[in-house]
């Protein structure tokens, strides 16, 4: 018989983060994609879930790679619609924070950030875009926390394991999307 489990998929940044788990990891995965993350994120997954049954999916929806948060996103929309799976979202900078104290920041690019702030738990910032000169101004205003910078210097599934329990469920297919923050490129040249 399947041993029921949990999968995570986090491919919001450069890496596709897999992981099977209850309350420690069981398996997990983590590969670079080299824009290639369409062909392996499906294969990846599909050996790792092999003989598991998946009953919830937690994943990061974003901010991040448009096309990461995009086939996250629509996997687990596959799941909850064929399998009638749960799924459970976070947003990637509130990830990177482990214990939900510090200043999130990833690039996203044209000298511009994503940025959110949590002390002790509290968020004190949502996730939001910043152009980098204003993101200087951020860090000075909480200068006495931590700064996480790209997923730079975390354990991907040490994080996984301390958030659990702050990911969000949804039941709707209409929630499970992903958190973009900017336009994409297309859009911001017609505007």
């Amino acid at each position: 018989m399947n041993k029921k489990v949990n999968l995570f998929i986090d491919t919001s940044q450069n890496r596709c983060n897999l992981a099977i788990f209850n309350n420690t990891i069981i398996k997990k995965s983590s590969c670079l994609t080299h824009n290639n993350l369409t062909n392996i994120v499906v294969k990846r997954i599909a050996i790792l879930v092999k003989n598991y049954q998946i009953n919830n999916i937690y994943i990061t929806n974003g901010p991040g790679s448009f096309t990461g948060e995009r086939v996250s996103c629509l996997i687990a929309k596959s799941w909850k619609i064929i399998k009638k799976t749960n799924i459970y979202l976070i947003d990637s900078l509130t990830f990177q924070l482990k214990n939900l104290n510090g200043i999130s920041v990833i690039n996203a690019k044209s000298n511009r950030s994503y940025v959110c702030v949590y002390k002790n738990s509290k968020c004190l910032l949502q996730p939001t875009i910043v152009f980098n000169k204003d993101l200087e101004q951020i860090k000075t205003k909480y200068k006495n926390l931590k700064i996480y910078e790209d997923y730079k210097n975390i354990n991907v599934f040490d994080n996984l394991l301390s958030l659990s329990n702050v990911f969000k469920k949804t039941n709707t297919l209409s929630k499970i999307t992903p958190m973009y923050l900017k336009k994409p490129i297309y859009d911001q040249k017609n505007r």
